[in-house]
Protein backbone atom coordinates (compact mmCIF):
# COMPACT_ATOMS: atom_id res chain seq x y z
CA UNK A 1 0.00 0.00 0.00
CA UNK A 2 1.30 3.47 -0.92
CA UNK A 3 2.11 5.59 2.18
CA UNK A 4 -0.02 8.67 2.78
CA UNK A 5 1.16 12.20 2.13
CA UNK A 6 2.32 14.02 5.26
CA UNK A 7 -0.19 16.28 7.00
CA UNK A 8 1.08 19.34 8.86
CA UNK A 9 -1.78 19.51 11.40
CA UNK A 10 0.71 19.31 14.25
CA UNK A 11 2.59 22.36 12.92
CA UNK A 12 -0.42 24.66 12.47
CA UNK A 13 0.15 26.59 15.71
CA UNK A 14 3.82 27.39 15.07
CA UNK A 15 4.30 27.17 11.31
CA UNK A 16 4.17 30.89 10.57
CA UNK A 17 6.50 31.70 13.47
CA UNK A 18 9.15 29.31 12.17
CA UNK A 19 8.71 29.46 8.38
CA UNK A 20 7.08 32.83 7.79
CA UNK A 21 8.59 35.31 5.34
CA UNK A 22 9.24 38.96 6.29
CA UNK A 23 6.54 41.20 4.81
CA UNK A 24 8.80 42.84 2.24
CA UNK A 25 10.19 39.45 1.17
CA UNK A 26 6.69 38.00 0.82
CA UNK A 27 5.77 40.91 -1.42
CA UNK A 28 8.81 40.31 -3.63
CA UNK A 29 7.99 36.60 -3.85
CA UNK A 30 4.38 37.32 -4.83
CA UNK A 31 5.25 40.01 -7.35
CA UNK A 32 7.85 37.79 -8.97
CA UNK A 33 5.34 34.93 -9.28
CA UNK A 34 2.74 37.28 -10.80
CA UNK A 35 5.27 38.46 -13.39
CA UNK A 36 5.98 34.83 -14.33
CA UNK A 37 2.33 33.73 -14.42
CA UNK A 38 0.70 36.83 -15.87
CA UNK A 39 -1.68 39.41 -14.43
CA UNK A 40 -4.86 37.95 -12.96
CA UNK A 41 -3.78 34.39 -13.61
CA UNK A 42 -5.60 31.41 -12.11
CA UNK A 43 -3.34 29.55 -9.69
CA UNK A 44 -3.56 26.25 -7.85
CA UNK A 45 -1.23 25.95 -4.87
CA UNK A 46 -0.54 22.39 -3.74
CA UNK A 47 -0.01 22.32 0.02
CA UNK A 48 -1.40 25.81 0.55
CA UNK A 49 -1.04 25.53 4.35
CA UNK A 50 -1.25 28.77 6.32
CA UNK A 51 -0.93 30.93 3.21
CA UNK A 52 2.77 31.73 3.50
CA UNK A 53 2.86 31.80 -0.31
CA UNK A 54 -0.85 32.12 -1.15
CA UNK A 55 -1.25 35.48 0.59
CA UNK A 56 1.53 37.16 -1.43
CA UNK A 57 0.06 35.63 -4.59
CA UNK A 58 -3.38 37.03 -3.75
CA UNK A 59 -1.90 40.42 -2.91
CA UNK A 60 -0.21 40.50 -6.32
CA UNK A 61 -3.57 40.08 -8.07
CA UNK A 62 -3.53 36.35 -8.81
CA UNK A 63 -6.66 34.21 -8.33
CA UNK A 64 -5.71 31.40 -5.94
CA UNK A 65 -7.19 27.99 -5.24
CA UNK A 66 -5.44 25.98 -2.56
CA UNK A 67 -5.51 22.33 -1.54
CA UNK A 68 -4.05 20.86 1.63
CA UNK A 69 -4.52 17.80 3.83
CA UNK A 70 -4.57 19.93 6.98
CA UNK A 71 -7.72 21.82 7.94
CA UNK A 72 -5.79 23.29 10.87
CA UNK A 73 -3.24 24.88 8.57
CA UNK A 74 -5.88 26.29 6.22
CA UNK A 75 -7.87 27.75 9.12
CA UNK A 76 -4.75 29.74 10.01
CA UNK A 77 -4.70 31.08 6.47
CA UNK A 78 -8.18 32.54 6.83
CA UNK A 79 -7.98 33.87 10.43
CA UNK A 80 -5.57 36.76 9.80
CA UNK A 81 -6.52 37.45 6.16
CA UNK A 82 -5.72 41.15 5.64
CA UNK A 83 -8.59 43.53 4.92
CA UNK A 84 -9.29 43.88 1.22
CA UNK A 85 -7.50 40.64 0.28
CA UNK A 86 -9.84 38.23 -1.52
CA UNK A 87 -10.25 34.86 0.17
CA UNK A 88 -8.83 31.97 -1.84
CA UNK A 89 -10.90 28.92 -2.73
CA UNK A 90 -9.77 26.14 -0.41
CA UNK A 91 -10.32 22.39 -0.37
CA UNK A 92 -9.10 19.67 1.96
CA UNK A 93 -7.64 17.27 -0.57
CA UNK A 94 -4.63 15.13 -1.36
CA UNK A 95 -2.44 16.36 -4.21
CA UNK A 96 -2.97 13.01 -5.93
CA UNK A 97 -6.72 13.72 -6.19
CA UNK A 98 -7.24 17.41 -6.97
CA UNK A 99 -10.92 18.45 -7.08
CA UNK A 100 -10.61 20.66 -10.18
CA UNK A 101 -11.61 20.13 -13.80
CA UNK A 102 -9.08 19.56 -16.56
CA UNK A 103 -7.24 22.71 -17.68
CA UNK A 104 -8.70 24.82 -14.86
CA UNK A 105 -5.63 26.88 -13.96
CA UNK A 106 -2.84 28.89 -15.59
CA UNK A 107 -0.22 27.84 -13.05
CA UNK A 108 0.37 25.15 -10.45
CA UNK A 109 2.51 26.35 -7.53
CA UNK A 110 4.36 23.99 -5.19
CA UNK A 111 6.73 25.19 -2.45
CA UNK A 112 8.52 22.59 -0.30
CA UNK A 113 5.79 20.03 -0.90
CA UNK A 114 6.63 17.31 -3.45
CA UNK A 115 9.09 15.60 -1.09
CA UNK A 116 6.19 15.09 1.36
CA UNK A 117 4.12 13.15 -1.20
CA UNK A 118 5.12 9.47 -1.47
CA UNK A 119 3.24 9.04 -4.76
CA UNK A 120 4.65 12.20 -6.32
CA UNK A 121 4.15 10.74 -9.80
CA UNK A 122 0.36 10.76 -9.29
CA UNK A 123 0.52 14.29 -7.85
CA UNK A 124 2.50 15.49 -10.86
CA UNK A 125 0.03 13.85 -13.24
CA UNK A 126 -2.80 15.66 -11.44
CA UNK A 127 -0.92 18.95 -11.66
CA UNK A 128 -0.55 18.49 -15.41
CA UNK A 129 -4.23 17.52 -15.76
CA UNK A 130 -5.57 20.70 -14.14
CA UNK A 131 -3.08 22.91 -15.98
CA UNK A 132 -4.16 24.77 -19.11
CA UNK A 133 -2.29 23.85 -22.34
CA UNK A 134 0.02 26.88 -22.07
CA UNK A 135 0.14 26.84 -18.28
CA UNK A 136 3.28 26.70 -16.14
CA UNK A 137 4.45 24.90 -13.03
CA UNK A 138 6.21 27.04 -10.43
CA UNK A 139 8.31 25.22 -7.85
CA UNK A 140 9.63 27.53 -5.16
CA UNK A 141 12.15 27.03 -2.40
CA UNK A 142 13.90 29.15 0.16
CA UNK A 143 17.29 28.06 1.38
CA UNK A 144 20.18 28.99 3.64
CA UNK A 145 23.90 28.43 3.24
CA UNK A 146 25.16 24.96 4.15
CA UNK A 147 28.20 25.98 6.21
CA UNK A 148 26.44 27.88 9.01
CA UNK A 149 25.72 26.98 12.64
CA UNK A 150 22.08 26.73 11.55
CA UNK A 151 22.92 23.72 9.39
CA UNK A 152 25.87 22.36 11.32
CA UNK A 153 24.00 22.00 14.62
CA UNK A 154 21.13 20.13 12.96
CA UNK A 155 23.50 17.83 11.08
CA UNK A 156 25.46 17.10 14.26
CA UNK A 157 22.25 16.20 16.07
CA UNK A 158 21.40 13.79 13.23
CA UNK A 159 24.83 12.20 13.73
CA UNK A 160 24.03 11.59 17.40
CA UNK A 161 20.63 10.13 16.45
CA UNK A 162 22.27 7.81 13.91
CA UNK A 163 24.82 6.68 16.52
CA UNK A 164 21.87 5.42 18.59
CA UNK A 165 20.64 3.27 15.75
CA UNK A 166 18.08 5.48 14.01
CA UNK A 167 18.85 6.52 10.44
CA UNK A 168 16.97 9.68 9.55
CA UNK A 169 15.27 9.75 6.19
CA UNK A 170 15.75 12.83 4.02
CA UNK A 171 13.02 12.43 1.42
CA UNK A 172 13.76 15.80 -0.15
CA UNK A 173 17.32 14.86 -1.04
CA UNK A 174 16.58 13.15 -4.37
CA UNK A 175 12.80 13.20 -4.80
CA UNK A 176 12.55 16.83 -5.89
CA UNK A 177 15.23 16.24 -8.52
CA UNK A 178 13.22 13.28 -9.81
CA UNK A 179 10.12 15.49 -10.00
CA UNK A 180 11.97 18.14 -12.00
CA UNK A 181 13.43 15.54 -14.36
CA UNK A 182 9.96 14.08 -14.92
CA UNK A 183 8.50 17.51 -15.71
CA UNK A 184 11.20 18.23 -18.26
CA UNK A 185 10.95 14.72 -19.75
CA UNK A 186 7.30 15.57 -20.40
CA UNK A 187 8.38 18.41 -22.68
CA UNK A 188 8.57 21.44 -20.39
CA UNK A 189 11.62 23.71 -20.24
CA UNK A 190 13.03 25.06 -16.99
CA UNK A 191 14.39 28.42 -15.95
CA UNK A 192 15.18 29.89 -12.56
CA UNK A 193 14.44 33.32 -11.09
CA UNK A 194 15.81 34.70 -7.83
CA UNK A 195 12.82 36.34 -6.15
CA UNK A 196 14.35 37.61 -2.89
CA UNK A 197 17.42 37.62 -0.65
CA UNK A 198 17.39 38.58 3.03
CA UNK A 199 19.35 38.09 6.24
CA UNK A 200 18.14 36.75 9.60
CA UNK A 201 19.75 36.49 13.02
CA UNK A 202 19.74 33.27 15.06
CA UNK A 203 21.32 31.77 18.15
CA UNK A 204 22.64 28.24 18.55
CA UNK A 205 20.25 27.84 21.49
CA UNK A 206 17.26 28.59 19.22
CA UNK A 207 18.39 25.94 16.73
CA UNK A 208 18.65 23.39 19.55
CA UNK A 209 15.25 24.43 20.92
CA UNK A 210 13.69 23.92 17.47
CA UNK A 211 15.10 20.38 17.42
CA UNK A 212 13.90 19.66 20.95
CA UNK A 213 10.42 21.01 20.17
CA UNK A 214 10.25 18.99 16.95
CA UNK A 215 9.60 22.03 14.79
CA UNK A 216 10.89 20.47 11.57
CA UNK A 217 9.05 17.64 9.82
CA UNK A 218 12.28 15.60 9.58
CA UNK A 219 12.14 15.17 13.37
CA UNK A 220 8.58 13.86 13.56
CA UNK A 221 9.43 10.21 12.88
CA UNK A 222 12.36 10.07 15.32
CA UNK A 223 11.43 8.03 18.42
CA UNK A 224 10.54 10.22 21.40
CA UNK A 225 13.01 8.47 23.70
CA UNK A 226 15.96 9.56 21.55
CA UNK A 227 15.37 13.28 22.08
CA UNK A 228 16.59 13.78 25.71
CA UNK A 229 19.99 12.08 25.22
CA UNK A 230 20.70 13.41 21.73
CA UNK A 231 19.63 16.97 22.56
CA UNK A 232 21.93 16.85 25.59
CA UNK A 233 24.75 15.61 23.36
CA UNK A 234 24.26 18.30 20.73
CA UNK A 235 24.02 20.99 23.41
CA UNK A 236 27.38 19.87 24.87
CA UNK A 237 28.88 19.69 21.38
CA UNK A 238 27.67 23.20 20.53
CA UNK A 239 28.99 24.60 23.82
CA UNK A 240 32.45 23.23 22.97
CA UNK A 241 32.25 24.23 19.31
CA UNK A 242 31.02 27.81 19.72
CA UNK A 243 32.01 28.67 23.29
CA UNK A 244 28.39 29.33 24.23
CA UNK A 245 25.00 28.12 23.10
CA UNK A 246 24.00 31.79 23.11
CA UNK A 247 26.37 32.30 20.17
CA UNK A 248 24.58 34.54 17.65
CA UNK A 249 25.04 34.33 13.91
CA UNK A 250 23.60 35.66 10.67
CA UNK A 251 22.06 33.55 7.92
CA UNK A 252 21.61 34.75 4.35
CA UNK A 253 18.35 33.39 2.95
CA UNK A 254 17.23 33.17 -0.66
CA UNK A 255 13.90 32.43 -2.33
CA UNK A 256 14.00 31.04 -5.84
CA UNK A 257 11.21 30.29 -8.30
CA UNK A 258 11.81 27.50 -10.80
CA UNK A 259 9.49 27.88 -13.76
CA UNK A 260 8.56 24.97 -16.02
CA UNK A 261 6.83 26.10 -19.19
CA UNK A 262 5.80 24.45 -22.50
Amino acid sequence: MQPSSISFDRAASFYDDTRGLPAEVAQQVGNCAAALIGAGGRVLEIGVGTGRIAKPLLASGLRVTGVDLSLGMMSRLLEPLPAGLPAPSLAQADATRIPLRDGAVDAVVAVHVFHLIPNWQAALAEARRVLSPRGIILMGHNATGEDTPYRRVRKQWETFVAARGYAMDHPAANKVDYVKQAIMADGMRRDEVMAATWATRHTVQRVIADIENRIWSQTWQVPEELFPPTVAEVRAWAQAEYGSIDHEFEVVNTFVWERFAP
